[in-house]
């Protein structure tokens, strides 16, 4: 069985519109990790909010499962990630207010020296990357303990054929990715529709899953939520 990942920020950006204190992402993760989900993800965005740190104080000491941050790597941006004591820190890039696949191969000068300082200081380094042959090099080089696949355009194809051909460059970049001995992680729009593809595939350690699961969850609860994906990874 996979590990199964929630990213709150669907419930993040749901406080920040509201301009109020609930839904408090600090009760979201107390209801999914009672219902047993393995890692809990949380985006340091790019600009501050009237919550980040708050956010950012509490999250440590309120998530007892995995914590995965991501964060894009800016110089405050890393020495936050670095207090947070995530258990992991995942670069990525941005468009707008989301969480992108970030280019490693464009982004190199800048960011391999990042990644070197967080594993100089114990941190387990993760990059959100398109699922490319010159991408994973690129994490070999840099050092990266995990990367995590962007699987938005196999979630996203709009037929068959074009499902059929990026879940094959999934199996084929996770298959050469584990002989580097990098630990591989996957996401991108996955629903209980096109979940238990990715999960059959034997390198993905993890899934995350965002605001499909919380799409799901209105329905029919958090903790049912969190067994119906779990039962199909």
């Amino acid at each position: 069985m996979k590990r199964i990942g929630i990213d709150i920020d669907t419930i993040v950006r749901l406080r920040d519109w509201s301009g109020k204190k609930t839904p408090d992402p600090v009760h979201v993760i107390a209801l999914l990790e009672a219902a047993g989900v393995d890692s809990i993800v949380y985006t340091l965005r790019n600009e501050e909010t009237a919550y980040t740190a708050r956010d950012m104080g509490l999250l440590h000491e309120c998530i007892h499962s995995h914590f995965n941050l991501r964060f894009y790597p800016g110089e405050s941006s890393v020495q936050t990630a670095l207090k947070s004591k995530a258990g992991m820190l995942t670069i990525v890039d941005f468009d707008g207010p989301n969480a992108t696949a970030i280019n490693l191969l464009s982004k190199e000068s800048a960011v391999a020296p990042m990644i070197s300082y967080l594993r100089g200081k114990g941190a387990i380094v993760s990059a959100l990357i398109e699922p490319s042959a010159d991408q994973i090099k690129a994490a070999v080089r840099m050092q990266c303990d995990y990367v995590e696949l962007d699987t938005s355009k196999y979630s996203g194809a709009e037929n068959l054929g074009d499902m059929e051909r990026e879940l094959e460059n999934l199996k084929i970049i996770a298959a050469a990715t584990a002989k580097y001995n990098i630990g591989i992680i996957a996401s991108g729009d996955l629903d209980m529709t096109n979940i238990q593809s990715i999960a059959d595939i034997p390198e993905i350690e993890e899934i995350n899953v965002a605001q499909t699961f919380f799409n799901r969850a209105i329905l029919v609860g958090i903790s049912q939520a969190v067994k119906d994906f779990k039962s199909l990874v």
